[in-house]
């Protein structure tokens, strides 16, 4: 959200009779145009955001502090990962711990991976990954990324409403991803993302890098809140859609975690960039 702001404005006293009711009367008027120059006016991507946040009940999903599920995925028929994503909703700590017993964790900060032998090439990639793409619907409007409506395009047998996320520069390990965002008419619900990956790449290899797309069904409530419990990974064309199933995750035992522990044994070591 971006919001407008408000200079001040000096009244200069004119000398004379009968000034004074009307020089009242425009600093009176000023102060009304302050006032509502200082809330921000609702444009229509802001609404787009809006609406996909109200169905995913933000407000309830802030409430708790963190949450976490369990993750199956695969890609062309190969496990890619399974384990737990712990995560606290402000996304500013994330832990994902695999069936093996190796955890990466990101503290905030920095991103270490236990025990300091694991052979986790791309761990992370994966801590900053998978719980983003879990908590899409509630980061749309995060600090330093701007949203631009493209209109309707197709997707599946249907077309949906979609918008382009971008981010500033800075932000986050690669600011050069985006997303094309798609909401369901019926439910306002986030239906599917087109996405950029350019983390670990020159800035060539990024210029070439085909975009794909992941699809959200199976959409059921925790404690009111829905969340899709199925990911289907696809090739992606703007003007086509999604088409061609490239890998699947699989999202299970949704709950929220009110006292999560973000810690590693000693023998962690950090992952750098």
């Amino acid at each position: 959200m971006r919001y407008l702001s408000s200079s001040l404005l000096f009244i200069l006293l004119i000398t004379g009779c009968g000034n004074q009711e009307g020089e009242k009367r425009r600093a009176n008027d000023s102060s009304t145009q302050i006032q509502s120059s200082s809330n921000p006016v609702p444009t229509l991507a802001s609404t787009f955001i809006e609406e996909i946040e109200d169905a995913h009940h933000a407000p309830m999903f802030f409430a708790h502090r963190a949450v976490a599920f369990d993750l199956k995925l695969s890609f062309a028929g190969k496990s890619r990962l399974t384990g737990r994503v712990t995560m606290l909703t402000n996304s500013t700590k994330v832990m994902v711990e695999r069936n093996d017993g190796a955890t990466v964790l990101f503290d905030g900060e920095k991103v270490y991976r236990y025990p300091n032998d694991t052979n986790w090439p791309r761990a992370r990639f994966d801590v900053l990954t998978w719980m983003y793409f879990f908590a899409a619907p509630y980061k749309l409007g995060d600090p330093g990324s701007e949203m631009e409506l493209l209109g309707r395009f197709p997707l599946d047998s249907d077309t949906c409403e979609t918008g382009k996320l971008t981010f500033g520069d800075g932000v986050g390990d690669a600011p050069d991803d985006w997303y094309i965002i798609y909401k369901a008419d019926s439910t306002s619900l986030l239906r599917a993302m087109a996405y950029i990956v350019t983390f670990g790449k020159s800035a060539e290899e990024s210029g070439k890098a085909e975009p794909h797309a992941i699809v959200y069904s199976d959409y059921r409530e925790v404690e009111g809140i829905p969340f899709a419990h199925r990911w289907t990974f696809t090739n992606w064309k703007q003007e086509e859609g999604v088409s061609g199933e490239r890998g699947v995750a699989e999202i299970s035992k949704v709950r929220f975690v009110e006292n999560p522990e973000f810690t590693l044994p000693e023998g962690k070591v950090e992952v750098g960039m």
